[in-house]
């Protein structure tokens, strides 16, 4: 897997995947937001979109008509954390520690708006190690789910 380490401001990324998602979520009456530190990362563009997508479209399918997406970011420790947090179902405690498995599916529920292949997780983490970074995921069922990850930030400027 071709990984191509560089600085890219979050703020710009974030916005772009935002309107590139709008249409899809607000057909799903779904809102998304994001806010904190104009922070500049160090990861592969191409490969933090692919995380994100992965983080948004679960926060989307888990959520309801009405619900939100929240991505947040800051910096601690010389690292970035973004956090993706929705008030969606949740996920009960006994299937925490699974759902980075390859092919763990909370649910089983398969219909014409939901598809998934318990893959998304396991590829969403691996493409965070692989940049230097750690990924977590918090929840309560029936309040929505938090997931953390992080990446380092730049000591310089985007040139």
């Amino acid at each position: 897997l071709p990984i191509e380490i560089q600085p890219i401001l979050l703020p710009e990324l974030l916005d772009e995947l935002i309107r590139q998602n709008d249409r899809i979520l607000s057909a799903k009456e779904i809102t998304v937001s994001s806010s904190g530190e104009p922070l500049i990362v160090l990861a592969d563009p191409v490969r933090l979109k692919q995380i994100l997508l992965i983080l948004i479209d679960n926060a989307a399918r888990n959520n309801h008509p009405g619900g939100w997406i929240k991505i947040t970011t800051s910096s601690k420790a010389g690292k970035a954390e973004i956090e993706v947090s929705d008030n969606g179902d949740g996920i009960a405690p006994e299937h925490l520690s699974k759902i980075f498995d390859r092919f763990y599916k909370v649910t089983d529920k398969s219909t014409q708006d939901y598809h998934g292949s318990g893959l998304g997780l396991s590829i969403a983490q691996g493409l965070v190690q692989v940049q230097n970074g750690t990924i977590e995921v918090t929840s309560k069922v029936g309040e929505g789910t938090q997931v953390k990850f992080t990446l380092p930030l730049s000591k310089t400027g985007i040139s």
